[in-house]
């Protein structure tokens, strides 16, 4: 299968399961810049259940191709994010493993989001020791020929395939969520998991 995805931040598990299964992938950064979605957006597991962590942007964000935005410092959110992923995760299998190079990666000061998000897949890339198979598109085309477009697929809902579900920190209290972003996974089952 070959397909077409946005540049997600932290990506869901399905996203992920696309990108490690799929023949040819191409991942668009020359669109316009979507609100509310995983462009800057991911969700993980907390004790209150799904939480939903931004990545501020500055600026206009109309009209603007996603490889225009940039991160906006002028909150703290990598404080927010790093405290809720340790308060997330820190009694997980594996989070201990990854925690220096994710809070290196959080704090890096980047500023470019599309950058940011191709070193938030580098990252989970590296972790689940894998090798994501894509090449970048900088210019808009509405069409890709012989490519199934999941630009506008709704990653948040229930996924196509089934993914057994496994413990979570919080799953005794909240049950399982699934499609949280690959963070969960990795941090839960480690390396190998996306499989």
């Amino acid at each position: 299968m070959k397909v077409v995805l946005p540049l997600y931040c932290f990506p869901p598990i399905e996203y992920l399961l696309f990108l490690n299964k799929a023949e040819k992938v191409v991942i668009c950064t020359g669109e316009h810049f979507v609100k509310q979605t995983y462009r800057s957006r991911y969700e993980i597991a907390t004790s209150n259940g799904k939480l939903r962590l931004s990545v501020p942007i500055s600026g206009s964000k109309n009209h603007r191709s996603v490889y225009e935005m940039e991160l906006d410092y002028r909150e703290n959110w990598q404080t927010i994010h790093w405290k809720s992923l340790i308060s997330a995760y820190r009694h997980s299998p594996f989070f201990e493993h990854y925690e220096g190079s994710l809070k290196k990666m959080i704090y890096s000061g980047e500023t470019n989001l599309v950058t940011f998000n191709l070193a938030a897949l580098k990252f989970l890339e590296k972790g689940f020791k894998t090798n994501f198979n894509f090449t970048i598109e900088k210019e808009f085309k509405a069409v890709y020929e012989g490519y199934s477009d999941l630009r506008n697929y709704d990653f948040s809902g229930e996924m196509l395939g089934e993914t057994p579900a496994y413990t979570q920190p919080f799953s005794d209290k909240t049950g399982f969520i699934p499609n949280l972003s690959g963070l969960d996974l990795l941090f839960c089952k480690g390396p190998g998991s996306l499989g």
